[in-house]
């Protein structure tokens, strides 16, 4: 046993001498290559496994963001010419969505409700004759897990038609201005615009909506002089998601100074986007009288 314990570890050479035992040494470059291979191969089993977790989540996100485009493609179906009166089957879809597509609770203040977007398209389209709506392209789809909420955020463009309403709820400002105001009368909006929907995860319904409608770029382009049109926006009743007014029941008094108070001449409104020759434009003095 003794021996055995002095012996074991011994370094004796072939010769009987003690000594050192010449072997192969592993040099430093080759032990840090072993090393970086098995963290290498620990690393890529450990990403391997994160992968695998991601793909599983990534593919449950993937379908729930797929039904949130669709409840956005839905929408715009809903609302391609603006609020719909009762009776008609596009109406019937437009209800449909209003009832099924939004969330009911309303302790929040900041939530969008049915009622609310019932609300506001039918002061766009009371405002406006409402040629179309239509998306552009979706910009982004976002999961947020922290919020439970996907959020989707698209382009969409309006058509909207100025009619002699139009001057009276949007434009009051303008009846001083009969010239200016029948100019406009006919002309045909392409307001574009980005809106952001969020769509609750735990409910599949629409909890928020925010746009921004840009009525500036779309009024310039049909009047084309600077002075003109921040004359045209300075009183305008718009707000970011549309409008701010409801048609009046009352009928505005005109002017009897034929444009006194105007500073302006509509020399510069375009006529391409008016309504055909030969169909007859009802003007701002057909409401007023």
């Amino acid at each position: 046993m003794v021996v055995e314990m002095l012996f074991r570890n011994a370094l004796i050479a072939d010769n009987c001498q003690l000594g050192m035992i010449d072997e192969p040494e592993q040099s430093e470059f080759e032990e840090k290559a072993v090393a970086f291979d098995g963290i290498a191969y620990l690393d890529q089993d450990m990403n391997g496994l994160k992968s695998e977790s991601r793909v599983v989540l990534s593919e449950a996100e993937l379908d729930f963001q797929k039904s949130c485009v669709l409840i956005v493609e839905e929408y715009y179906l809903a609302f391609a010419n603006g609020h719909l009166a009762d009776g008609s089957a596009p109406h019937a879809l437009q209800r449909h969505f209003l009832l099924h597509r939004f969330v009911s609770n309303t302790m929040y203040a900041n939530v969008t409700t049915s009622k609310t977007v019932e609300d506001r398209w039918m002061s766009l389209s009371e405002c406006f004759v409402v040629l179309g709506f239509h998306q552009k392209a979706v910009a982004s789809v976002e999961y947020h897990r922290h919020v439970e909420t996907c959020v989707i955020t698209s382009s969409a463009r309006y058509t909207l038609r100025i009619t002699p309403a139009t001057i009276v709820s949007v434009f009051p400002h303008l009846l001083a201005c009969p010239q200016l105001c029948d100019a406009l009368v006919g002309e045909v909006l392409a307001v574009p615009s980005q809106i952001c929907f969020a769509v609750e995860i735990n409910t599949g319904r629409i909890g928020r909506i925010e746009e921004r409608m840009d009525f500036a770029t779309a009024m310039s382009t049909i009047v084309a002089n600077r002075q003109e049109l921040q004359f045209v926006l300075s009183q305008a009743k718009l707000v970011l998601d549309g409008v701010s007014c409801r048609i009046k029941k009352e009928r505005s008094t005109p002017s009897t100074d034929n444009g006194a108070d105007c500073p302006y001449f509509p020399a510069t409104v375009t006529k391409s986007s008016k309504v055909l020759p030969h169909t007859r434009t009802m003007h701002i003095a057909d409401i007023l009288t």
